[in-house]
């Protein structure tokens, strides 16, 4: 496959990442999406955090009793 053949393809990429980028940086939509996906990403990474440090404590828990 030449470079030629591959043009096409990579001119729809790029016309589809401009059209979401467009989307959610440039419509009032977009932006409430973007707030949105930001908002849970926080929530499940102080969960995940949470977690973290419940089974460390756990786990030093253990260790100490050995």
């Amino acid at each position: 496959m030449t470079n030629n053949s591959k043009l096409p393809a990579l001119l729809l990429a790029g016309l589809a990442i401009g059209a979401a980028a467009y989307y959610f940086f440039g419509t009032e939509e977009g932006k409430k999406t973007t707030d949105s996906l930001a908002e849970s990403l926080k929530d499940i990474s102080e969960s995940l955090k949470d977690k973290a440090n419940e089974t460390i404590a756990n786990v030093k828990d253990k260790v100490n009793s050995i």
